[in-house]
């Protein structure tokens, strides 16, 4: 049995599931396309009462779990390079550090300033589809007041990393951070194979934030990946010079911690964990234009047939008490080929690793079972020799990265 979690991570940790606006601040209407089509239906699959049962998993055959590196100090989010270095950030001390061959390199390739407060701090990490000609880094960090005339903000930062070492550091996007309890950063970022960069927001603890099209908070962004950053004029709101921020890709969310996309998928598919309040933590299918529902009343929707105002897709999977789920990916590595396409998460509170099948469509789940005797809180990650990575502890406290390989006998 896996020894209990310190009581700061607990409580903190429930804080980014449980916690609740205290007041309900009017919407301010704005200019809002019409509506982007008939609400998405999965193929018919398995009833949500059987999905949120969750069945433990033995590991299969062959396959054993491995210690890449201990002690790592409150990780966040990991990103493997082409030449498979992994690189991940550390939530307070504002570091960017590699792995190279299974061991931590002594020296951070990057520190940058940060807010540490609650869920602030150096947050997501992203490799540049083109890293091996250009070798930029993208991250997403809450900058502290201290080092930005009085004002906190969360801000999206390109770098280039040569030997291990950052350097052209360049602020590219910012988003207010008001909000002083610290939560609800979100923050993470990736590549979509668009070659666009997506980045998840959540909602600064303010409801009624996740509604307005003229904030990026409690959204999903998409943006051409320049210097700053632009709105490609494909996204479902843009506007130009109109009152919506044209990097608006999807809205009404409430803490989308992580999000993946969809190898095996045609286009851009994304699925998104989303951490709910006292009620529905969620797994989300992403859908350019659509609303998924957090607003300033709410009161456990998913249970409730949608309000075609403010909430426009069903979760793929909701379930209640939340546990803050946390890191998600699709496994697309060839080292356990039965687990192949599939959807594995985080989630922090209860340090599982869940696994998720799909149906043919890839649109709805068909089985959750949890992997026995693995404790996953903060990411996980196909790894650069194939297998399956994720980290046990991170966040609020120091970080085991591990892997599940098969080896040869």
């Amino acid at each position: 049995m896996r020894a209990r979690l310190p009581a700061a991570a607990i409580a903190i940790g429930l804080l980014a599931s449980f916690g609740l606006c205290f007041f309900l601040i009017a919407q301010v209407a704005l200019s809002r396309p019409s509506s982007p089509g008939p609400t998405p239906t999965p193929e018919p699959t398995v009833a949500m009462g059987v999905l949120q049962h969750i069945r433990p998993e033995a590991l299969p055959e062959g396959v054993s779990v491995e210690v890449v590196a201990a002690d790592l100090d409150r990780p966040v989010a990991f990103a493997v390079a082409p030449d498979g270095r992994i690189f991940f950030t550390e939530k307070e001390t504002g570091s960017v550090r590699a792995i190279v061959n299974d061991a931590l390199l002594p020296d951070p390739v990057l520190t940058l300033p940060v807010a540490i407060h609650a869920e602030q701090g150096l947050l997501g990490i992203a490799v540049d589809p083109d890293f091996e000609s250009n070798h930029h880094l993208w991250v997403f960090h809450s900058l502290p007041a201290r080092a930005n005339d009085g004002v906190k903000v969360n801000r999206v930062v390109r770098f280039t990393e040569r030997n291990n070492t950052g350097i052209d550091v360049t602020a590219v996007f910012t988003s207010p951070n008001s909000e002083g309890d610290g939560t609800h950063n979100a923050g993470n970022l990736h590549f979509g194979p668009d070659g666009k960069l997506y980045v998840s927001i959540g909602e600064d603890n303010q409801p009624y934030l996740a509604q307005r099209l003229d904030d990026p908070r409690g959204k999903i962004l998409r943006f051409n990946p320049s210097v700053p950053l632009t709105a490609p004029e494909d996204n479902p709101f843009y506007d130009g010079d109109g009152p919506n921020l044209d990097g608006i890709y999807t809205y009404g969310h409430r803490n989308p911690f992580d999000f993946a996309f969809d190898p095996l998928s045609e286009g851009v598919r994304i699925f998104v964990s989303e951490n709910g309040p006292g009620c529905d933590d969620e797994i989300n299918r992403i859908v350019p234009g659509y609303n998924y529902g957090w607003h300033s009343d709410y009161r456990c929707d998913d249970e409730r047939e949608l309000d075609p105002a403010r909430n426009t897709i069903a979760p793929m999977l909701f379930w209640t008490p939340p546990t803050a789920p946390a890191g998600i990916t699709v496994y697309a590595g060839d080292d356990i080929p039965e687990w192949y396409g599939d959807v594995f998460f985080c989630s922090y509170i209860d340090a599982t690793l869940h696994h998720l099948r799909l149906n043919a469509a890839r649109d709805a789940f068909v089985s959750h079972t949890a992997i026995s005797g693995m404790f996953c809180q903060t990411d996980v990650f196909t790894g650069p020799d194939g297998g399956l990575y994720f980290v046990e502890g991170g966040g609020f406290e120091q970080g085991t990265l591990k892997r599940l390989v098969r080896r040869a006998p």
